[in-house]
């Protein structure tokens, strides 16, 4: 490296090393690369460094930085470093995805930290960290203390990969291990357990997947024995429906459920797969196990279900922007709960789509009342996401709040915020998300939120 790029690495390493978390992170990677380079240089000189998809833990100087760089700005925004973290970059890159700086913000959720931008189909999509501050009684209690969810970030929101690094990094082993493909890969056959190193080899033997009751599972090995991850509950209930109609794990449910006709028990078996995802502890907070309920009861019919549960979603979401990555998906969810007309009708924007949520209509009502005793508790702090994200201080609840409709605007997408300027883009939420966070205190958040730290 020369010029500026060197100096710029030299200052990035002087800030990194002037905290702990951030030197400890970068005396591992760096040790990592030092390592690799050795290992790579006593075998073929047919396996290139620069090819990352073979090569274990951080292959050069360039990636270990990157690490401490993202463990710097977390340090800037007022966040704990997540344990793993490094693991998290080596097994995402392993995975083929092309490795982020934390300034490759543009166009992204402001509370997301990137980590690999990764294909799904036609569209790139980014992984991250999301900086959810947890709720606090206490105005002085850490609100960046984590754990962070692992996310898949899109123009609509994000979706939930993992509850944090180290669950993130122990699947993809066990996934890895579960894959035919991994055993014939070369030079390297493990390339995501390779990545993980030591701490991988921690969590996960292989052939514990093989040796189990169910080796031909692997989403109920990880349910079992590392957590719940929304993509195996979705598998699992949808596994049901491909039985029930004939089709073949791989293959994309692409068509229409009601006509396809499966059978009674294949539906229910789905439903209460589907049901029991959607009501989970584990994703209290979030909107997305609801709203693939809701969108499994309208495919399958069961339009007045289907109403409920999107209701539900709507209603005990800490944020709108996790029914999904696309855009519409909230605005979908006020649909399939029978709101939309109303929204429309007397020009709602999303705060006043969540007060008439929270403060009643007989329909609203109802749909709570069916769900009694299903209904997550708002506001418990568990995921970091619970309740509406604030803590009990009114002048820090309501300005907190205020960043959270802000991101709710941009997550419903109504004609109302829209024409206020904020409902359009995450781009446009950015100012009104940093003041708020700015006013709740969290000066480190609204840099982040900002782009400014």
């Amino acid at each position: 490296m020369r010029g500026s790029a060197a100096r710029t690495w030299a200052a990035l390493a002087r800030s990194a090393a002037a905290i702990d978390p951030a030197r400890n992170i970068t005396t591992r990677a760096l040790a990592s690369a030092r390592a690799h380079r050795h290992e790579d240089a006593s075998r073929s000189r047919r396996r290139r460094i620069s090819d990352r998809h073979h090569h274990r833990g951080f292959a050069t100087i360039g990636e270990a930085f990157l690490v401490a760089a993202h463990a710097e700005v977390l340090r800037r925004a007022g966040a704990e470093i997540p344990p793993h973290l490094a693991q998290l970059f080596a097994v995402i890159t392993a995975q083929g995805a092309s490795p982020l700086p934390p300034d490759a913000r543009d166009g992204l959720h402001p509370l997301v930290l990137p980590i690999a931008k990764v294909r799904r189909g036609d569209l790139d999509r980014v992984v991250g960290l999301l900086l959810r501050p947890s709720p606090s009684s206490r105005i002085d209690a850490p609100p960046l203390a984590g754990p962070f969810p692992v996310v898949l970030a899109g123009p609509g929101g994000v979706r939930m990969l993992a509850k944090d690094a180290a669950s993130y990094v122990h699947a993809a082993i066990v996934r890895e291990d579960a894959s035919p493909a991994a055993a014939t890969t070369k030079p390297e056959p493990f390339p995501v357990a390779g990545a993980a190193g030591a701490a991988g080899r921690e969590m996960y033997t292989p052939g514990e997947l093989a040796a189990s009751s169910m080796p031909d599972r692997p989403e109920v090995f990880i349910l079992r024995n590392v957590g719940k991850f929304p993509d195996d509950m979705e598998s699992m209930a949808l596994r049901h429906l491909r039985m029930g109609v004939g089709v073949g794990e791989g293959e994309p449910l692409s068509f229409d459920l009601k006509s396809a006709n499966p059978s009674a028990t294949a539906v229910t078996s789905a439903l209460v797969t589907a049901e029991w995802y959607a009501n989970d502890p584990a994703f209290k907070g979030w909107a997305g196990p609801q709203a693939f309920n809701a969108r499994m009861l309208r495919d399958l019919g069961r339009l007045d279900e289907a109403r409920d549960a999107a209701r539900v979603a709507l209603s005990t979401a800490a944020c709108w922007d996790t029914v999904g990555t696309e855009r519409g998906g909230a605005a979908e969810m006020a649909t399939v709960a029978g709101l939309d007309a109303a929204v429309k009708a007397k020009g709602m924007g999303a705060r006043e789509l969540r007060n008439m949520l929270e403060t009643g209509g007989e329909a609203h009502k109802a749909a709570a009342a069916a769900m009694a005793g299903r209904i997550p508790e708002v506001g418990a702090p568990e995921s970091g996401l619970d309740g509406d994200g604030v803590g009990k201080g009114d002048g820090r609840r309501e300005a907190m709040g205020a960043a959270l409709d802000a991101l709710d605007a941009v997550a419903l997408g109504a004609d109302a915020d829209v024409a206020r300027g904020v409902g359009g883009s995450w781009e446009d939420a950015r100012d009104e998300v940093g003041a708020a966070y700015g006013e709740a205190g969290l000066a480190g958040l609204a840099a982040f939120a900002r782009r400014q730290g």
